[in-house]
């Protein structure tokens, strides 16, 4: 077998190429630049933003309490939020809603204007207008947790007819949210259900004096866009 040097180097009479520096270099950066590229697609992936509306329609059960003038009892809920999705699991907004008692033709005033108070068939109602927010531990569908706060109204229309107020009082009030989501459709449709308990605190309006708490629990189905 014959020996061959190269220098100092004593081979066989086989030789094996090592690899170039050049062709390490490349590779490496070939190799990071595949790696930068998945990095990129990754965080070019969109998040889930953008618009928040959500309608509920539901049954509601109001007791008070400290006070003499309202009665409670069942009645309907009705709840409209507006606002947006922040990222995957959070979504903040402005939540309408509340409760209204004891449906009758002869609450409703058919000459007054549509912002009156006693146009209302309602002889009573808990309004509130919060801050809502709720979480979503999954992206599409799941358990809905969410927390409220923010100024509350109660109208009472025997009240609101002695005394020619528009509303009977005002107050504030908080509410906690639990509930479960279905999304349908290929776009951001929602279905859900949901359960809330609701807390306030209400003074009345002058000409009365003094103050009430009360609670509610409402289950209602909703519809949601987010």
């Amino acid at each position: 077998m014959d020996i061959k040097e190269s220098g100092d180097a004593r081979t066989t009479g086989v030789y094996v190429k090592r690899p170039r520096a050049g062709a390490l270099a490349a590779a490496a950066v070939l190799a990071a630049t595949s790696l930068g590229g998945m990095g990129l697609a990754h965080a070019a992936t969109p998040k889930n933003t953008g618009w928040w509306a959500d309608a509920g329609l539901g049954a509601s059960v109001v007791s008070t309490a400290n006070d003499g003038l309202t009665s409670g009892g069942g009645g309907m809920w009705v709840e409209l939020v507006i606002g947006a999705r922040l990222n995957d699991h959070w979504l903040l907004g402005l939540d309408l809603g509340g409760s209204g008692l004891h449906p009758s033709s002869s609450n409703y005033n058919s000459s007054a204007g549509p912002y009156c108070g006693c146009n209302s068939i309602w002889g009573e109602s808990f309004d509130h207008t919060m801050l809502a927010v709720r979480y979503v531990p999954q992206v599409d569908h799941g358990w809905v947790y969410g927390l409220a706060a923010g100024p509350a109204f109660y109208n009472n229309k025997t009240l609101e007819t002695l005394t020619g107020n528009s509303t009977s009082g005002s107050g504030w009030a908080a509410d906690a949210v639990l509930g479960y989501d279905w999304k349908f459709g290929e776009h951001k449709s929602h279905i859900e259900t949901l359960l809330t308990f609701e807390q306030g605190r209400v003074s009345y309006n002058a000409p009365f004096n003094g103050e009430f708490s009360y609670s509610q629990v409402a289950a209602s189905v909703h519809i949601a866009w987010f």
